[in-house]
């Protein structure tokens, strides 16, 4: 049963960012749903960040979480033992889940149905329904800080072989990807897809092309600047990649990649990734 334990506060310390990157030298850039960098003046100790997602990281064991608009807020939630962790979710217990919603809240709930989770993915999981039956039940951490039950017609979820942000592939092959409001969508056009490297919003194959994932859920292979290399990328965002020549490429919410910069910053640094 789905027992909502604590709707749970923000403190006022914001700054604006929608995903983040902490150099070496504590120094927090920051990246919009634009995919836009910035320098917001934001400094957190890299040693003290201990777990992070792709819409939060905790620091010393503090919460700090990021909404739709680009604000990151310092929470009053405190924890040292987290289980496992998605990209907008994790649990701090076997049958506890804190859900991030778009707003940057979150929510804490007690629920039994969590209590044999198999796979965790960007913003969905799986869990054991019927092990003798070999059956799963596929859940998704919507935007509005809920989880739903998502079971589809064309998917057994036992059978996800391949885990990644918004999207996931079945041992048979075939792509599914998962909108921020929280549908799945079977990509037949997309089949047997290899997949090397994977982001939160996207994904890249053993024949270095790379595929986005909406907002909406819609993947596309979209057109690249001419600087973007496949084989050059060295660092994994949730929603950027960065090169072997320290250059950054964001993916905004419409699937698109961008070359974009930020001045005065070596990212070479770059020790802490969102993911």
């Amino acid at each position: 049963m789905k027992k909502l334990l604590c709707l749970l506060s923000l403190a006022a310390l914001p700054a604006f960012s929608q995903s983040y990157i902490v150099l070496n030298n504590g120094i927090t850039l920051t990246l919009d749903r634009d995919a836009f960098v910035y320098d917001l003046s934001q400094f957190n100790q890299p040693y003290k960040i201990t777990n992070k997602g792709a819409s939060y990281f905790f620091e010393d064991n503090i919460l700090h979480t990021f909404n739709k608009k680009g604000f990151i807020f310092t929470t009053d939630f405190k924890e040292d033992d987290i289980l496992e962790k998605g990209g907008n979710f994790f649990f701090i217990d076997n049958d506890e889940i804190v859900v991030i919603d778009e707003n940057g809240s979150f929510f804490k709930y007690e629920d039994k149905v969590f209590k044999e989770k198999i796979q965790i993915g960007g913003n969905f999981l799986t869990v054991m329904k019927d092990k003798k039956k070999n059956l799963a039940d596929l859940y998704v951490i919507n935007n509005k800080g809920r989880y739903v039950l998502n079971n589809i017609p064309e998917l057994n979820p036992i059978e996800i072989s391949v885990v990644g942000g918004r999207y996931f592939q079945t041992q048979s092959g075939d792509l599914f990807s998962v909108s921020e409001s929280g549908f799945v969508f079977k990509k037949a056009n997309l089949k047997n897809l290899k997949i090397t490297k994977k982001g939160y919003n996207y994904f890249m194959t053993s024949d270095n092309v790379i595929y986005t994932v909406s907002s909406d859920g819609v993947v596309i292979a979209p057109l690249l600047p001419m600087e973007f290399k496949a084989d050059q990328i060295k660092k994994i965002g949730a929603n950027y990649l960065i090169d072997a020549q320290h250059r950054i490429f964001g993916v905004d919410s419409k699937g698109a990649v961008l070359l974009r910069s930020i001045k005065g910053h070596d990212l070479s640094k770059a020790l802490i990734i969102s993911q």
